[in-house]
Formats: C-alpha cells, sequence, structure tokens
C-alpha cells in the first residue's frame, strides 16, 4: 500500500517514460535505436564501422546542444551533428524522418501502463492534469500521445526539448503551474526518476515516486550507451519521496 499524505491537491502532474509508459528491454531498445540511426546514415554516405559509430553515439543526449538551426528540433539537430561529424551531408529532409524512424525503434520496447488511461480518466473528473517530460523531439511525443488517446486528459503538455529546460531544473515545473494556473502547494508530481523527485521538489511541488515491482528504472539505460564500462548514475533512493508501486496508487494515496 502507499504512504498516506494529508496534502489535498487541485492539480496532478505527470511524467511520461517509466511512469505512463513502461520501459521494457532497453538494452535491446537501444540496439535498434542504433541500427536505424546507422542503417539511415549508410545510404548517405557513412563509412564506418557500427562499432565505431555506436562509440561515437555514447551518452548522445548528454552531450552539448548544437546550436539552433532551421527549425529542427533538439534530437534531429542532434542527429545531423552526428552526420556531420562523420562528413556525411544530412539534408533537412531526410533528417526528420530519420528522426522519427529511430524513435519508433526505441519506441517498439516501451509500452503504455495499461492503468494508465483509466487512472487519468478518474482523475481528470475532479483535478487538473499535466504533463512534463524531457523529450528532445517534442512532435513525437504529441504524436505518441494522440495514437493512445492521451491528449485530451492533460490541460497542458510540457516538454523540454519545446521549452529549453528539462528536469531537473524547476524552472519545467515552474511552466505547468503557470498554464495551470496553480500554486505550488496544490499539486503532486508523479515520476520515476530522481530527476523527477528533486526537480519538483525544488519547484515546491510534492513528489510521488513510482517505483514498481518488477524492471525498475535504470537510470544508467535512460540515454544511449554502447560500451559497458560506463560509469552508473546513482540508483533510485525510494525514501526520497512518497512511493507508490503502481499507477493506479495514486488514486489512494488518501488526497484525492
Amino acid at each position: 500500500m502507499p504512504s498516506r499524505t494529508k496534502i489535498k491537491p487541485r492539480g496532478v502532474f505527470f511524467d511520461l517514460y517509466g511512469t505512463l509508459f513502461t520501459l521494457g528491454d532497453m538494452r535491446a531498445a537501444w540496439a535498434d535505436w542504433l541500427e536505424a540511426f546507422y542503417a539511415g546514415l549508410v545510404p548517405l554516405g557513412l563509412s564506418v564501422s557500427r562499432q565505431a559509430f555506436g562509440q561515437c553515439c555514447d551518452g548522445f543526449f548528454g552531450k552539448d546542444e548544437p546550436p539552433k538551426c532551421d527549425g529542427l528540433t533538439l534530437f534531429e539537430r542532434r542527429i545531423r551533428s552526428v552526420a556531420h561529424g562523420f562528413g556525411v551531408p544530412m539534408p533537412l529532409g531526410q533528417v526528420s524522418a530519420l528522426a522519427d524512424g529511430m524513435a519508433d525503434a526505441w519506441q517498439r520496447h516501451v509500452q503504455l501502463d495499461p492503468q494508465t488511461p483509466d487512472t487519468l480518466s478518474r482523475l481528470r473528473q475532479t483535478k487538473t492534469l499535466a504533463l512534463i517530460s524531457n523529450y528532445d523531439h517534442p512532435p513525437y511525443v504529441h504524436r505518441l500521445l494522440r495514437e493512445h488517446k492521451l491528449d485530451g486528459f492533460f490541460h497542458t503538455i510540457i516538454i523540454s526539448g519545446a521549452v529549453g529546460c528539462k528536469k531537473p531544473d524547476p524552472a519545467i515545473f515552474r511552466l505547468a503551474l503557470q498554464q495551470t494556473g496553480l500554486a505550488p502547494p496544490q499539486v503532486i508530481y508523479v515520476g520515476d526518476t530522481q530527476d523527477d523527485v528533486q526537480g519538483a521538489r525544488a519547484a515546491g511541488i510534492t513528489p510521488v515516486l513510482i517505483v514498481r515491482r518488477q524492471n525498475p528504472t535504470d537510470p544508467a539505460l535512460l540515454d544511449f550507451r554502447h560500451r559497458q564500462d560506463c560509469v552508473s548514475e546513482p540508483p533510485l533512493n525510494p525514501t526520497s519521496a512518497l512511493t507508490i508501486t503502481s499507477l493506479e496508487d495514486v488514486l489512494t494515496l488518501g488526497c484525492l
């Protein structure tokens, strides 16, 4: 059973991946992501081995952001930057298709939590809902939400790649507060990583950490790693926040 809390929130904000969507075999997901990336560049002139290419992609999403240009998403700019690093021209018309293909390859290993639609539907009757997600390719998230008929549940959808800041920066949480008209004490935030907990708390929002009984989020698998000798990130600390073990537990927190 989840712990109890005395707060009476008017809003419930959610993370996306690892929270509303459950992560599967992420090593396989990143392998497929890399294969889609590599296969997309070979016809354009990429001539290095897959191994050398994979090593160059280590920590792909943690690298410095390429300069803004041509209306591309951050993900598309990262793709183009890697291609240019290998001397491969990347026509603008092909960047978007490759970005979507890579995201699709990764997404095949991620599933909508079966409890998500009912949980959101029940909460939406009395609460203001918002989504706050770290993602470099916002159009893909919007497409995903439409396909699963989830977009209508949220008063606002905040995606890091669209707003220029990301968790654990409290600024991304403050944007959601501004757009919903809610104050921090009126909100709880449900997420699955320490960035979720730290960022929400820094914004004055009560964090709720979801730690599922099986396949908990491994922070080391949230960015592409080709080598096995990478330093792992700190593990989750379930004692750092109010903790639930399934999404529907949000409905029984005692504060709704």
